[in-house]
């Protein structure tokens, strides 16, 4: 794993429709916090991607990857959402689909924030903090 700044991930978990699993996600990573191991507090956010809405989190990409990656809590996860800065200078950010099976990151573009209702037709987005957002 390279130790990258300013770069997030956005991802779900296996099971997340079930309660206990969920309980013991937040539970894990919320444990992490408290011990002052994170970056920042995850986000938690409504994913939309292939069809379906999925409940979402946002965090740093060390993070994630020190801790959830190899957890067991997202082993059936076809892709995360990495967002990673254009160019060290901005704070323009740019969407990458890391794929779980080895396939190449595939870039999606820009990290965007769009106002609300412009999500109908859309083939992924996130809305988070009542904010969506789409990389286009």
């Amino acid at each position: 794993m390279n130790k990258l700044i300013k770069n997030h991930i956005i991802f779900a978990i296996d099971n997340d429709e079930d309660l206990h699993t969920v309980a013991k996600f937040t539970r894990f990573v919320d444990t992490q916090r408290a011990l002052g191991y994170l970056r920042y507090s995850p986000v938690i956010c409504k994913g939309y991607y292939k069809g379906e809405y999925e409940q979402s989190y946002m965090m740093d990409y060390n993070d994630f990857y020190t801790f959830v990656k190899e957890s067991g809590y997202v082993d059936n996860q076809d892709s995360f959402l990495q967002l990673s800065p254009r160019n060290p200078r901005t704070i323009a950010l740019m969407g990458y689909l890391v794929f779980q099976d080895g396939r190449p990151t595939e870039l999606l573009g820009e990290w965007k924030n769009l106002p609300r209702g412009f999500q109908t037709g859309l083939d992924c987005f996130t809305i988070m903090d009542g904010e969506l957002f789409v990389c286009q």
